[in-house]
């Protein structure tokens, strides 16, 4: 008999958690949260009625759950409920010049854990699901020049491809290009100016030679320019102007 209740609760545990592990997180539920930094929000308690859940704890925000990235509408000031949502940080966000948008960051896509790290955002807002070069490791910076997406960050490979901190994607192929400067620590920024690549970072070697933090790449081969700044400190952002 105790080896039948046994088999039983066994039976029951197991099936228990086959369901909990085939829930899906539903990301439009509201989130509760703390108006301080400082300081985290719980809940203590709940109860439902008539389609409504009462809250109650220590908290000054119930409302929807953006992510940690979204456009808002300029005129309201309201988010777009259309875009990803993502857990983690996004560093950077540029035009496709499409109408869409690459972001870059340390992030997993909500539902999609699959795409991470680089995305491309589709002109209504939905997460391009074609597209995806497949990082695992963040990214800082991004440069849309000529159909080439030049990356920046702290990562050793794309996809299969290794690639030292600096990489660039053909956009139409998603497919890793043959430009590989090599920098032997994080790019912070990458810019374009008088048909080169300039970046900046935390590395001291890039492009085949010494560059303290700060270098002027060929955009064909990726080697250094004799061009040397002799920056003696890391470099996080750059603007060029003409």
């Amino acid at each position: 008999m105790k080896k039948n209740l046994f088999s039983v609760f066994l039976a029951i545990v197991l099936s228990f958690s086959l369901t909990i592990r085939a829930q899906v997180l539903d990301s439009t539920m509201a989130v509760v949260s703390s108006g301080s930094i400082n300081s985290s929000a719980s809940v203590y308690t709940m109860a439902t009625l008539n389609n409504t859940i009462y809250l109650g704890g220590s908290f000054d925000y119930v409302g929807p759950r953006t992510g940690s990235g979204v456009p808002v509408d300029i005129a309201t000031g309201l988010a777009k409920a259309q875009f990803p949502k993502v857990n983690g940080t996004i560093y950077t966000i540029i035009s496709d010049g499409k109408g869409g948008w690459f972001m870059g960051g340390s992030f997993k896509v909500i539902n999609a854990a699959d795409f991470a790290f680089l995305v491309h955002i589709n002109p209504n807002y939905s997460l391009d699901k074609s597209w995806n070069p497949k990082v695992k490791s963040p990214i800082y910076t991004l440069l849309l020049s000529n159909n080439i997406l030049y990356v920046g960050g702290s990562f050793s490979s794309i996809g299969d491809t290794q690639r030292n901190n600096i990489a660039a994607i053909d956009i139409t192929s998603g497919q890793i290009t043959h430009w590989n400067p090599n920098a032997d620590y994080e790019v912070k920024t990458i810019l374009s100016a008088n048909n080169n690549i300039i970046v900046g970072g935390r590395f001291t070697q890039i492009g085949g030679a010494q560059r303290n933090f700060l270098a002027l790449l060929d955009p064909v081969t990726g080697l250094a320019s004799p061009w040397n700044a002799f920056i003696d400190q890391g470099v996080s952002t750059q603007t060029y102007i003409k």
